[in-house]
């Protein structure tokens, strides 16, 4: 994604959450972009952001804006490691380990693991902005 489109930007990415939202995500996925993991980071330094630049990460099928979360996600912040990567594998593992966050997809977990991300998903739809549909 070399150009993002700076419309989409505006519409979809300056949502700053501080509590979780019930139905924040209950409109259809289908209509917002596909992002390859390799893309989340382009948002890591965009200054033409409304509200600065913003930190992404990819779950299961979806990408969050985390943004929120910056405290724990800055340079040496607890939760660093994820940030613009797609988490789906550590989180199930429930693991900081630099090898674990590397994987990028959740085609290796078992039946128990899958429910476990289901769970994370869960959580993060009701905490986070989806911003994009995530490709692997």
């Amino acid at each position: 994604m070399a150009a993002v489109d700076k419309a989409w930007k505006k519409k979809y990415c300056p949502l700053i959450l501080p509590a979780p939202q019930k139905d924040i995500n209950q409109n259809s996925t289908a209509a917002l972009p596909l992002l390859k993991v390799s893309d989340l980071a382009v948002f890591s330094m965009d200054s033409e952001f409304e509200f600065g630049a913003r930190i992404l990460v990819g779950l299961k099928d979806h990408v969050f804006d985390v943004t929120s979360l910056k405290d724990s996600i800055r340079p040496k912040g607890h939760f660093s490691i994820y940030a613009f990567k797609d988490i789906s594998y550590a989180l199930t593992k429930n693991s900081i380990l630099e090898e674990d966050v590397q994987v990028v997809g959740y085609s290796d977990l078992s039946a128990r693991e899958l429910t476990v991300l289901d769970d994370w998903v869960s959580l993060f739809r009701h905490r986070f902005k989806i911003v994009g549909n995530l490709i692997v």
